[in-house]
């Protein structure tokens, strides 16, 4: 009786502790994923109802430039970025890896500190614009932990588009690569869905200095290309079919961020650390405008009707980069002065076939939505 009883009292011992670990391992995992739950409910909560708070939601270095803006008089009048919501409620969100986040970044973050989510939120507005509509939208939101607090550190925008898939990570996957694989994918629904701007249309550009918001200005759009074709292609060697393919990635990368804003949270399309406007250069080569206005009427899409990210940088002064999805400025020079190839030819040398033109070959077409055939 006496080994017995000695038995059941380890065994319940046991018993005990296994429930101990159990309820300690299961509270941890709870408590990860209500930090985030909270955080994440509490950012959305509180846009429209308490903007003092909403901007200490952010992480600190941007607290107080966010604070400034919120309370300007003319942003908070004319309702300017996230002050266009009345409110707002999270609807249902997803979490991305670093790898399926990093390409829709503007930053760089630590891939050991940063968590990135797609929220599903159901908005109320002043105003219907480019930033903020009525009825339910989805944004990409990043959070770093600070202080063991998860703070906010991006929050930007998407095209918002049909699809036929039930899943929410599916679904934002293809709206955040601006197409979906069950629409556009002939040339009659591609040219249904093609977007060009008018002369009149305006692009937001953002000065940020250390990650923190500082002024926005709003720009004529073609104005705005040329002067960042001015500003970062100088120099009369690439004038011409160089500096027309330039053009192409350039305006094709603006208007793409013009549908996708980068920042509607501050009302901003593209920022000064994404591309460089110098309208003051301009002047300083008259063949920029003059190159620019010759293509001012041709654009291009992906190979599943997208204005894609036309990526682009300065690259290397030989072949490298065929089929990449990234224009180099050296290298289309290289393209034109030792291969022959036009513009067009050096425009789909790099982006044809690349996982930026849907793995396809990019269409260009005029302002009339018709195709031109190059």
């Amino acid at each position: 009786m006496r080994k017995k009883a000695i038995l059941i009292a380890l065994c319940s011992l046991m018993l005990i502790v296994s429930s101990i670990f159990n309820l300690t391992s299961s509270k941890i995992v709870i408590n990860a994923n209500t930090e985030i739950d909270t955080t994440l409910k509490k950012y959305v909560t509180l846009m429209g109802t308490n903007w003092n708070e909403f901007a200490k939601m952010y992480e600190t270095a941007q607290v107080e430039s966010f604070k400034d803006f919120l309370q300007d008089e003319d942003n908070l009048a004319e309702h300017v970025g996230i002050l266009n919501v009345k409110n707002a409620s999270l609807l249902n969100y997803e979490e991305l890896s670093y790898n399926e986040a990093a390409p829709l970044l503007s930053e760089t973050y630590k891939k050991s500190t940063s968590r990135f989510y797609i929220l599903k939120i159901d908005y109320s507005v002043y105003s219907n614009n480019d930033y903020f509509k009525d009825g339910t939208q989805y944004n990409l939101i990043s959070l770093v932990k600070e202080k063991n607090e998860w703070k906010v550190c991006e929050f930007s925008g998407y095209e918002k588009e049909k699809t036929t898939t039930s899943s929410l990570y599916e679904t934002i996957k293809n709206k955040f690569q601006n197409y979906s694989t069950t629409n556009a994918t002939t040339e009659k629904k591609a040219k249904n869905k093609r977007t060009i701007p008018t002369n009149s249309t305006t692009i937001r550009y953002g000065t940020y200095s250390n990650g923190r918001f500082v002024s926005s200005t709003k720009l004529n759009f073609h104005n705005y290309c040329i002067g960042v074709t001015a500003g970062e292609c100088r120099g009369t060697d690439y004038n011409g079919s160089p500096r027309k393919a330039i053009i192409m990635a350039i305006k094709t990368y603006s208007w793409h961020y013009k549908i996708v804003p980068i920042d509607p949270a501050h009302g901003v399309d593209i920022k000064n650390t994404m591309q460089s406007y110098a309208p003051k250069k301009v002047d300083e080569n008259p063949e920029v405008t003059k190159n620019y206005n010759k293509i001012k009427n041709v654009w291009m899409e992906s190979h599943s009707g997208a204005i894609f990210e036309s990526l682009y940088k300065l690259g290397s002064y030989d072949g490298s980069g065929k089929n990449k999805g990234e224009l180099k400025q050296k290298g289309c020079k290289y393209l034109v002065n030792e291969k022959g190839k036009n513009f067009y030819k050096c425009v789909r040398y790099y982006y044809d076939n690349s996982p930026a033109s849907a793995s396809g070959k990019i269409r260009f077409f005029d302002e009339n939505k018709n195709i031109i055939d190059q």
